[in-house]
């Protein structure tokens, strides 16, 4: 979640100060271009509730349960990806 914040963040910070001007943050409005990011980000919203609520009803306690279930989370955010790649990541096999 940090990086992800830190990469839309300070990526447009360092745009603004070197411009000057205004940028627009079309994440929602030019959605079809931006689909993988706008998955990317709900994604780590569920990791981030899942985690919350599990950590919170096992008092704290990560166990193999909870790794297996981030793990599902994970295989099923990379199918989920597989074929909305548009620069070919998967693909290239990184």
């Amino acid at each position: 979640m940090f990086g992800l914040l830190v990469g839309f963040g300070v990526g447009m910070l360092k745009k603004s100060l070197s411009t000057g001007e205004r940028i627009p943050f079309d994440l929602f409005t030019n959605w079809q271009d931006n689909l993988l990011n706008i998955f990317l980000i709900f994604t780590a919203l569920v990791l981030l509730v899942t985690t919350f609520i599990y950590l919170t009803k096992n008092g704290l306690v990560m166990d193999k349960r909870f790794g297996y279930i981030l793990l599902i989370m994970y295989i099923l955010f990379g199918f989920g990806n597989w074929d909305r790649d548009k620069e070919g990541l998967f693909h290239k096999g990184l």
